[in-house]
């Protein structure tokens, strides 16, 4: 849809150079690449790009889940890794002008340790995104950090995997550890542990939580309290009635300060572990703001 109003607003607007804080790795993947790798695994996911539209009509939440995991298994070789990973960050520098972008990982879903059959050594995971990370920077400009997610719905066994990953085969651009899944009977107390040790080792902590029952019932504040990408970054003197009351994601603000100017320079250096407070905390940044709501008192 193009703008009546101002001619060449939305060529405009996607030409503007843009910073992605969430977004899933394989969540990411358009129907071009995902054809491509049920191509190379034929099976449950289609390969017809008709048919894989199809396949992708979710009827539930837990029907997304299950489509979601169809598409992760996949994702069985080294290669699949590096080409899901070159291509995505190949669309979004071509096609919607990043330059910046936090991928949420789940390797726990590409080791399997439950399963060594299914998977692959986490080394060999760990070295296919970062020969994606790096290549993708040289090819299309676009700097890529990843977030480490436990996939909630095989419990605290994969979180305790997904630490060890994280801590002990620590890739170059890991910032973040998360925690996705189905929230309805998975409690995220449980996780409490899991993310203390992420948070001592200098991991932001951004889970999901809140998105079924509601953050107070999800536990998300078990997992998400103490030293964050929000919660470290500066504070707007006065915080609108609508910001969290808890650190919690930069992305689930809804009523940021809005900065009169952009922020700048990126940090775009490759040898940058964790990102400086500017790719996260603009928003939040003390400066004239514009907002629909009203600040606290």
């Amino acid at each position: 849809m193009t703008s009546p109003v101002l001619p060449g607003l939305d060529q405009f607007i996607r030409d503007l150079p843009k910073v992605e804080l969430h977004v899933h790795h394989v969540g990411s993947a358009s129907p071009r690449i995902v054809s491509e790798l049920a191509a190379r695994h034929p099976g449950t996911v289609p390969s017809d790009l008709d048919e894989l539209r199809r396949f992708y009509e979710f009827r539930d939440f837990a029907h997304f889940i299950e489509v979601y995991l169809a598409v992760v298994a996949l994702i069985r070789t080294p290669d699949d890794v590096y080409y899901l990973t070159h291509e995505v960050a190949r669309e979004m520098a071509t096609e919607q002008q990043l330059r910046y972008a936090e991928l949420t990982c789940t390797p726990f879903t590409s080791v399997r340790p439950d399963d060594p059959s299914l998977g692959m050594p986490i080394e060999a995971y760990t070295e296919a995104i970062e020969a994606a990370r790096l290549d993708a920077e040289r090819d299309f400009g676009l700097v890529l950090r990843w977030v480490y997610d436990i996939p909630g719905e095989f419990g605290l066994p994969s979180a305790e995997a997904t630490l060890t990953y994280a801590v002990d085969h620590r890739p170059e651009g890991l910032v973040a550890f998360g925690l996705g899944g189905p929230e309805v009977g998975v409690p995220r107390a449980q996780f409490t542990e899991v993310f203390d040790a992420a948070r001592a080792a200098g991991l932001h902590s951004v889970p999901h939580a809140g998105r079924r029952p509601g953050p107070r019932r999800s536990g998300s504040r078990c997992v998400s309290s103490g030293p964050s990408a929000s919660a470290t970054a500066p504070r707007p003197r006065r915080t609108p009635r609508c910001s969290p009351t808890s650190p919690r994601p930069a992305h689930r603000w809804r009523c940021a300060p809005r900065p009169t100017s952009p922020p700048g320079p990126w940090p775009v250096s490759p040898s940058t572990r964790s990102p400086p407070s500017a790719t996260r905390a603009w928003s939040s940044r003390s400066a004239p703001t514009t907002r629909r709501c009203s600040p606290r008192r």
